[in-house]
This record gives C-alpha cells, sequence and structure tokens, in this order.
C-alpha cells in the first residue's frame, strides 16, 4: 500500500520569502496574488513578444534551505513546460540545479528534489499571450501514517449551469466549473494504526485546510477535505478499517477565468 503525500498550503515558505517575478506584469494582477490565501486574484503574467510566454517565480528564502517539493497551480496549454531551479545566486538558470514538473488537470508539481540552496525559481514556459497561475507552493511534503487501501476512487466532477422551461423541463446550459474528487480509506489496521490516520484526518479534514495532495496514482490534487465524517470499523479480531474520507479539488485554484 502506498502513502500518501501532501504538502499544506500554509506550510509554504513563499510567504515568508522575497517573491518576484519574470515576464511582462499585468496591472492588478501582482505576484502577491500567487501567495497569498484564500486565493481570489490569480497572478496574470504576459509573454514578452507573441505568444511565447516565459516567466518565473523567483524566491529568495533569506538562508540556504532543502524543500522537497513544489508546485505551481493554474492554466497550462497543451505545450507548457515548468522547471524547478536553485542556485547559490538570485534568478537560478539552472546549472546549478534543476528538475522538470509533472503538470496534470490544472496542476505542475514536482517532489523529491534532494538540493539545498538560498534561492529558488519556478520557471514556465508556454504557447500564449497570458499565463494564469493561482498558487505557488514550495516546501517539505508530509505522508500520511500508513499506505492507503489499493481500491481507492479518484472521479471527474463537472458544475453545469441548468435552468427549466415553462413545462418544468430541465435545459442543460454551460459548464461553470469543475473538479476532482478522490475517495481515501484505509484498510488492514491494528488499534494503534487506525488512531494515528484518525487523529492524522482529524487534523486535516477538521480545518479543511488547502493543500497539495498526491494520491497512489501519482496525479496531483490542489484541494481539500471535504466531509467531515469517517467511520472506524472493526473488521475482525485483529484489524480495523476507516472508511473513505473525500478530497476535493478546488475549482477556484485552477483560475479558469481571470
Amino acid at each position: 500500500m502506498t502513502r500518501l503525500r501532501y504538502l499544506l498550503a500554509k506550510n509554504s515558505l513563499l510567504p515568508g520569502a522575497t517573491v518576484t517575478a519574470t515576464g511582462q506584469q499585468v496591472t492588478n494582477f501582482p505576484i502577491e496574488n500567487v501567495y497569498a490565501l484564500p486565493i481570489s486574484k490569480p497572478w496574470v503574467v504576459g509573454a514578452l513578444s507573441g505568444t511565447n510566454l516565459q516567466a518565473s517565480v523567483e524566491i529568495d528564502l533569506g538562508s540556504d534551505d532543502d524543500p522537497n517539493t513544489a508546485a505551481l497551480i493554474g492554466r497550462f496549454g497543451s505545450g507548457a513546460t515548468v522547471t524547478v531551479r536553485a542556485g547559490s545566486s538570485a534568478n537560478p538558470d539552472g546549472s546549478e540545479f534543476q528538475k522538470s514538473c509533472t503538470i496534470h488537470d490544472g496542476v505542475a508539481w514536482a517532489v523529491g528534489m534532494m538540493y539545498s540552496a538560498r534561492y529558488w525559481s519556478i520557471y514556465v514556459t508556454d504557447t500564449a499571450t497570458y499565463g494564469y497561475y493561482g498558487l505557488a507552493l514550495l516546501g517539505n511534503s508530509g505522508e500520511s501514517p500508513i499506505g492507503v487501501a489499493p481500491r481507492w476512487k479518484r472521479s471527474k466532477r463537472r458544475v453545469v449551469r441548468q435552468i427549466q422551461s415553462d413545462l418544468v423541463i430541465p435545459i442543460v446550459g454551460e459548464e461553470v466549473s469543475h473538479y476532482t474528487e478522490a475517495s481515501i480509506g484505509f484498510v488492514g489496521l491494528d488499534l494503534d494504526q487506525a488512531d494515528d490516520v484518525t487523529d492524522w484526518f482529524d487534523q486535516l479534514v477538521g480545518p479543511q485546510e488547502p493543500m497539495l495532495l498526491l494520491p497512489p496514482d501519482e496525479r496531483a490534487i490542489f484541494g481539500r477535505m471535504v466531509g467531515g465524517v469517517y467511520d472506524l470499523q472493526q473488521q475482525d479480531n485483529y484489524s480495523w478499517s476507516i472508511s473513505p474520507v473525500r478530497f476535493r479539488s478546488d475549482p477556484q485554484s485552477l483560475i479558469l477565468t481571470p
């Protein structure tokens, strides 16, 4: 069974760092938006020429640190690339360290960087005139106390505007937003393991903290635990199971519109 990795947005290093940006900055959508919570406006950056977007989030931590996880949440075209860079001087160019991010469904992320530096950069290229990014994260991701049940579930949900005709017949309109929902459960636990998992759930489900979640299929989701209800059930004399808790992606973080 695989452990879940996660990084709480409140534990990101960006709010305590000096953060600047490269690329053509857009008035009213500054770089500060990319680490401000709750997400209200994106950081919008323009291409310096044509539709060849090249921009970066430049991070000065003030002293050397070794974060293991980085992410950028926003809108990415089919040809986009995102790279994490680090070095001993400002605006690192990747000559000392760089790691490519995986991009899926509005989230670009990299884990296991194993490098210590003061200066970090999240560098993005795209075939677009403007880039829209809701949140950047840099920090040390944690793990669930034990691995999740083998048969966990991921679902794609769409929110569609509907109206009714004069005959009370629903008429489907356009999509308003969409989100991903993952169901996370645990089986085959001894009682001490069950206590560890319920304590972990209570920390995450209670305050519903926004976070980057890396499920077993290694497709990152940015969102939060929802519902706040789970069941601890004894399976036999020696083992326990915990019913699935739902984790839902945050449609707002995808920055579908500026």
